[in-house]
């Protein structure tokens, strides 16, 4: 089983990241379990995006958040696989919430899967 089995994983890079980083970046959820999704579902379980600043206006950053999908940087696949394993995703968050702030505020969200 590879570090992103069971992931669904939306991208939203824009030009500023090159052609074969994108690729480079794509080929590691693939390779490792990992589904590639080019849109946000409540099935989404991350949301990475390389410029955070872009991000926050984005379409796929705000149905994320609105779901409590976390959105991270590239550097989150890169540290998974040099763990060999799927870390938690708060301390790689670039726009929102983490689940943390989140709880702390009270709302907790569920994704689809929890609930099977």
């Amino acid at each position: 089983m590879g570090v992103f089995t069971d992931c669904q994983i939306a991208l939203e890079l824009d030009s500023s990241l090159g052609f074969k980083k994108k690729s480079a970046l794509k080929g590691k959820i693939i390779n490792n379990g990992g589904t590639i999704s080019f849109i946000v579902t409540k099935n989404t379980t991350h949301l990475v995006v390389n410029n955070a600043e872009k991000a926050q206006d984005s379409y796929k950053s705000r149905m994320a958040q609105k779901w409590g999908i976390p959105v991270v940087g590239p550097e989150f696949v890169d540290k998974c696989l040099e763990g060999g394993k799927l870390l938690e995703a708060d301390p790689f968050v670039v726009a929102g919430r983490t689940a943390v702030q989140q709880f702390s505020t009270g709302k907790v969200v569920a994704s689809m899967q929890d609930k099977a």
